[in-house]
Parts: C-alpha cells; sequence; structure tokens
C-alpha cells in the first residue's frame, strides 16, 4: 500500500525475484478492507507509508499471518521497521542466492473492484510480465528511449501494465507523487518540463485537462515532446478526445483488459480509430464474442465478449489468469467449454469476461455492457440500481 514513490517498484522487483508473491493494495482501502485482503491472501508482510502503516496498525491484532510491517515512505513511526534503514544496512555487493522462479509459480494475487460482492483475488504467476509485450510495444509504442508516465493508482492492475510494458520494451517510466490534490494543470507542466513521450491517463484525468484554463495553457507552451495518449477504464467521449487532439495533435487510443488479462484490445498503431469501437484484437489474443453455449457468434450478432485460454495452435494464451484463489487455497476459473465440434476437433475452453458486446465485418468489437448489469464510473463499477439511487439523490441535492 504505497503511493507512487520508486520503493514500490523496487520492493515489487525485489519480491517477483525472490519469488515473494506480490499483492499490491490501493491506498485508499479502510483498515476494514485491509484486514480482509490480509486475511484472504493470507498475508505475512505488510509494506506501506505512513498513512496506511496507521491504518494497518488499527487491526494488526486481527491479522496475526502478518509478522512484519515495513514503512516505505513518510513520517517514521516508532517502533516500525523502515525501508531506507534497512536497505542502507544491507552489503553493497551481495548477490541473490536463492532459487530461480519458475513460469508456473505465482507472481501476484490482485484483487477486484468487488463493487457486486466481496473482492475476489485474481491469481497471476510469472508469465504475466512477459505478456505485456504487447502492451508496451503495440498499444503504448514505448521503445528505448522513450518515457513513459502512467497515472494509474498502484493498487490495482493497470499499475503492473504499466511497469511491464516499459520493463519489456526498454523505455523507462516517469514516477511522480502528488503531494496535495490532483491538478491538471499540474500534469501538463510535468509532461512539458520532463519531456514524457507517452502518456496513460483515465478519462476523469482528460476531461480536466481540455478545462479552458489549461488549454490554454497548452496553447502558450506547446507539449512539444508528447508522442502518444491512451486511456483505459471507461469510455472517453468524443467531444474531449476531439479537445485534446485540437490542442496537441494526438488521437486518444483506447484500450480494453481486466485484471484477470493482459491487454486485449484496443486502437493499435496501425488502426482507423471507429469512434465508439473498442478497436482490435491485441497480438496474439484469441479474443471472440460467443454465446451461450461457448459458439463463436457471427458478425454483428451480440454474445460474451470471451478469451480462448489455448490457441488454436494448442498454445496456452499468455496473460490470462490462473484462476481465483479461494479462501481455501484452491483455484477457479470461469470457463465455458463449446459443444463438441462436429468435425471431431477438440472443444475449446473461455475465459468470459463478463462484458457483452459484438464484432463488426472489419474485426472491430463494439462494447454493450455488463453481462451482470454492471456499469463502469471513473474506473469503478457501479451496479446499476445504485446508480440510479446516486443519479436521483444528486438531483435531489442540487434542489435544496
Amino acid at each position: 500500500m504505497l503511493s507512487r514513490v520508486p520503493a514500490w517498484w523496487e520492493i515489487a522487483t525485489g519480491a517477483l525475484r525472490a519469488g515473494v508473491v506480490l499483492s499490491p493494495c490501493s491506498t485508499l482501502a479502510t483498515p476494514k478492507d485491509i484486514r480482509y485482503r490480509a486475511l484472504a491472501a493470507q498475508a505475512n508482510i505488510f509494506v506501506g507509508d505512513a498513512a496506511t502503516v496507521k491504518a494497518f496498525l488499527e487491526v494488526q491484532t486481527d491479522c496475526p499471518g502478518v509478522h512484519t510491517v515495513i514503512q516505505a515512505d513518510g513520517e517514521p513511526i516508532s517502533g516500525i521497521q523502515q525501508y531506507e534503514t534497512l536497505m542502507n544496512g544491507l552489503p553493497q555487493d551481495e548477490k541473490y542466492s536463492g532459487r530461480v522462479t519458475l513460469t508456473s509459480d505465482p507472481a501476484f494475487i490482485l484483487f477486484t473492484s468487488g463493487t457486486t460482492g466481496p473482492p475476489k483475488m485474481v491469481v497471476h504467476n510469472h508469465s504475466y510480465p512477459l505478456s505485456h509485450i504487447s502492451t508496451g510495444k503495440d498499444w503504448l509504442l514505448l521503445e528505448p528511449g522513450k518515457l513513459y508516465w502512467n497515472l494509474a493508482e498502484l493498487g490495482w492492475a493497470k499499475a503492473a501494465w504499466g511497469w511491464f510494458a516499459a520493463w519489456n520494451t526498454g523505455a523507462a517510466l516517469y514516477v511522480r507523487k502528488f503531494r496535495r490534490a490532483f491538478c491538471a494543470r499540474e500534469v501538463v507542466d510535468a509532461l512539458r518540463l520532463y519531456h514524457i513521450s507517452t502518456l496513460c491517463a483515465g478519462p476523469t484525468v482528460y476531461r480536466q485537462m481540455v478545462l479552458p484554463d489549461v488549454l490554454e495553457g497548452i496553447a502558450k507552451a506547446p507539449l512539444s515532446s508528447l508522442e502518444h495518449c491512451v486511456a483505459a477504464g471507461e469510455t472517453l467521449e468524443k467531444a474531449v478526445i476531439q479537445s485534446w487532439k485540437v490542442a496537441t495533435g494526438i488521437q486518444v487510443k483506447d484500450g480494453y483488459g481486466q485484471t484477470e488479462t493482459t491487454i486485449l484490445c484496443g486502437n493499435f498503431k496501425d488502426n482507423i480509430v471507429k469512434p465508439g469501437s473498442m478497436g482490435t484484437a491485441a497480438s496474439g489474443i484469441p479474443l471472440a464474442i460467443v454465446n451461450g453455449d461457448g459458439e463463436e457468434c457471427k458478425t454483428g450478432d451480440r454474445g460474451n465478449i470471451a478469451v480462448a485460454i489455448r490457441k488454436a495452435d494448442g498454445q496456452h494464451t499468455l496473460g490470462i489468469a490462473e484462476g481465483y484463489l479461494q479462501p481455501d487455497g484452491s483455484k477457479r476459473l470461469n470457463l465455458l467449454k463449446e459443444r463438441p465440434r462436429t468435425d471431431g476437433s477438440a472443444s475449446r475452453q473461455w475465459y468470459l469476461t463478463g462484458d457483452r458486446g459484438y464484432r463488426d465485418g472489419d474485426g472491430y468489437f463494439w462494447y454493450l455492457g455488463r453481462g451482470d448489469d454492471v456499469i463502469n464510473s471513473s474506473g469503478y463499477r457501479i451496479g446499476m440500481c445504485f446508480y440510479y439511487i446516486l443519479k436521483v439523490l444528486k438531483t435531489q441535492f442540487s434542489h435544496t
């Protein structure tokens, strides 16, 4: 539970190298959320900053499995081990002497947003970092010499997307900790000052960056180093996309994926952008629209957005989670088997995203909504019933 400080990437990389399973958590999590995650994941070590360590200490007695607490940022808390002190005490020439990790070893437990029930624990193994080659190369257009800034909160899978996308392509990550409330002008100033080449931000950020006073600043001092912009999490309005393009000359490219996956489809380098479309399937991803029986739908027919667990050549599809970790330690993946094929070939297994859509004649995917009656708002999934309650309350308070 760390904010955007270098220690997050140092500790996370060290954990992967040593075979320690990593479970990032949002700094917005409450003590109750922390207790749930620590117990569900059977955590042994807690790493946080001053604020999140204090939050954990409120529930520490409920989490007997956590034997080590380390603070990596903020005013030191008495009695808590300090990351900087621990690192300074290590021999400079010390080399790792542990075992080599295997592809099949678990690497991450990533919690879903949990808006339709308790958050699920998604398990990814050590092949997951490699699956983000496509994320970096095809979607983010990263390569050696590029500087990438990802504004995603570090408790979600999107942070891993940017981390491994840059790592696999030889690009550099720009890391910035916001020490006060988010400010769009501060983001624009950083883009200009530090010569950021690629920006990934949520739609909420872009909406604030096309406000008149921000656009006025860009007009006076253009973002000459910025080359590529992407967004994910929810649909970005056409008006925002157009305003940003007029101001910077850059078309924001959408991407689609989940905690359980790598990037599944998007508007890639050579795509002709169709406004409103999710784009085409990512390289190496057997994405399809399937019906309730697991059969692929015809062009234009509505169905479930799904990924074949194994490709046509029999190879496992990289980037798809091993399963959901259950409280008893067992794993389960939401699969749907096709009916046996009439030609005698093997049936295929699908990971169902829970989203519905269709594919047009050009291979572009179009999103229709959640299959479980859930929508996205600023990256969080919200049940439609709750959403309409919020709208009513907003209307009532605006009148009073």
